[in-house]
């Protein structure tokens, strides 16, 4: 069976070559004629936004790739949640202080150019072009690091219950910000958690996602909030408290990164078109958004058990990898529990969002990628080893989907709003589930060196089409998966069943590693 594949793919090879080449053949020069009349366009509402506001009080985006998270439609979100814990409270005028002092007032190199500007300039549209409106004059920080108003909670309470935390403030805190400033909040309240026996500190940073990504975030914690000392900011990864350093270069050689750029704008179109023809609609793609949303996350679990997965696996797996197998079980699961009518899905579009290092500097920064995956999920009798080194494989290293998922969103970006919204609708069903790694520290640390954290972690975005987004988080020796689902693709049952799930299958493999006779390499 295996040689006829194989004949099969050579006698293939010539036609889906010529295919290739002749799609670029023609998308190529429309290509550079769009993007010559777009950037003509561009001068000219440059020139009208300077008569009309100002040399510079309101100007165009120039990094394409902070637009590409303006798509909106009917209860979709695009405000990304970062949540930090502490077991005492937390005095507002402190850290409105010290969040002055030591990241709205941080300064390049130069000591004039102010690193964290773009936290002062507020997103918004004019002549069809996503634009930002610099707010340094009217920026007031008590407007942004606010208490969430205490006046909600019942029985003359001062905190919230954890079922008021997830059903009711986090879809809030979720909901679109307006153009009256810039869009980012820090947000102080008092829960009292399941798992707790008092009530905690929860610190909710929420933040458009076209004014920065995770890791700039994380860089603005670990490096301008924590307890480090400032000569330690830009370290190598030994001294980071990450498990990775972003701001290390790529072990990639620049020949083969060339090569690379090469072979990825020659097959962008073919790639496109063909993973566009071959989507299909699992349990977790959402033509219309129901606007509720069900936020949650698994139980805590002790990272160890991932590195002992990865071990009986020869280490020959990453740990991206681990969770994802983890999510495919249990997708399965689910499709046992909650069968679709007429349908079974055998593999489910899934997208694991990266990012592209280095990072320069701890600038806001959108530096993400998108490695489209088809994750299995069906055959009763499939073994979760099988579907590891599926999934493996097809996330193992940088490949021309990385780079194209990198460099079209810059492009895109630049055009008119409704160019770029229509190329995510077209293109949004490829995403039904993500999964991000978020918020990670392999070490514990203190809030400005007074609070210690007792966990971080947060929701990526629903988007376009996508039903699931997962954040996995890793603080110190423990992680959790982060959940959330709009109620038209997951009931509330269901919901509850996937975050429990989850674990009993990072278990089983655990289980199954630690039983058995040999470890399969």
């Amino acid at each position: 069976m295996g040689k006829l594949n194989m004949a099969g793919s050579i006698l293939i090879f010539p036609f889906k070559f010529a295919i290739i080449i002749l799609l670029a053949l023609i998308f190529a020069p429309l290509t550079l004629l769009l993007s010559l009349i777009n950037e003509l366009c561009r001068i000219v509402v440059s020139l009208l936004l300077k008569v009309k506001y100002g040399a510079s009080k309101v100007t165009l985006v120039s990094k394409g790739e902070n637009n590409v998270w303006h798509f909106k439609k009917e209860g979709n979100y695009r405000i990304v949640t970062l949540l930090r814990i502490y077991k005492d409270p937390i005095d507002l005028d402190f850290l409105r202080d010290q969040f002055n002092r030591n990241v709205l007032e941080r300064t390049e190199a130069d000591g004039r150019t102010k690193t964290f500007a773009q936290l002062k300039k507020t997103l918004v549209k004019k002549f069809g072009y996503f634009c930002e409106r610099d707010d340094t004059q009217e920026f007031d920080l008590k407007k942004h690091i606010i208490a969430y108003d205490l006046s909600k909670p019942n029985d003359n309470r001062d905190y919230f219950t954890d079922e008021e935390f997830f059903t009711t403030i986090m879809p809030n805190l979720t909901q679109d910000m307006t153009e009256a400033k810039p869009q980012w909040e820090d947000v102080i309240m008092r829960v009292m958690f399941k798992d707790q026996d008092h009530p905690v500190t929860v610190q909710c940073l929420r933040w458009h996602h076209g004014i920065m990504d995770g890791v700039t975030v994380d860089s603005i914690h670990k490096f301008c909030m924590s307890n480090r000392p400032p000569g330690q900011e830009l370290v190598e990864a030994s001294g980071a408290p990450y498990p990775f350093n972003p701001f290390k270069p790529m072990r990639i050689g620049k020949y083969k990164l060339c090569l690379l750029k090469f072979v990825s704008f020659f097959t962008a179109p073919y790639i496109g078109i063909k993973s566009c023809l071959q989507l299909s609609h699992s349990r977790f793609f959402v033509k219309s958004y129901t606007n509720r949303r069900h936020f949650g996350w698994t139980s805590k679990m002790d990272f160890n058990l991932l590195k002992e997965i990865k071990n009986s696996m020869g280490g020959d797996v990453s740990i991206s990898a681990i969770m994802a197998t983890a999510l495919s079980s249990t997708f399965q699961e689910m499709g046992r529990q909650f069968p679709r009518e007429g349908k079974d899905d055998c593999t489910i579009p899934f997208t694991v969002i990266g990012s592209m290092l280095p990072y320069r500097g701890i600038g806001p920064q959108n530096r993400f990628t998108v490695t489209p995956l088809a994750l299995p999920s069906g055959g009763q009798g499939d073994c979760w080893r099988e579907r590891l080194r599926t999934i493996s494989a097809q996330i193992r290293g940088m490949d021309q989907r990385t780079l194209i998922s990198f460099y079209v969103p810059r492009w895109l970006g630049r055009f008119p709003v409704p160019l770029v919204n229509l190329a995510l609708r077209i293109s949004g069903g490829i995403q039904q589930v993500t999964m991000t790694s978020m918020s990670t520290s392999r070490e514990e640390w203190a809030l400005f060196g007074v609070s210690k954290l007792m966990e971080l972690g947060g929701w990526p975005l629903l988007y376009v089409n996508n039903g699931l987004s997962i954040a996995t988080t890793r603080y110190a020796d423990q992680f959790r998966f982060w959940i959330v689902s709009d109620n038209a693709c997951l009931s509330r049952e269901q919901f509850d069943y996937c975050t429990k799930q989850i674990v009993i299958e990072v278990n089983k493999m655990v289980t199954d590693c630690r039983t058995s006779t040999f470890n399969e390499v």
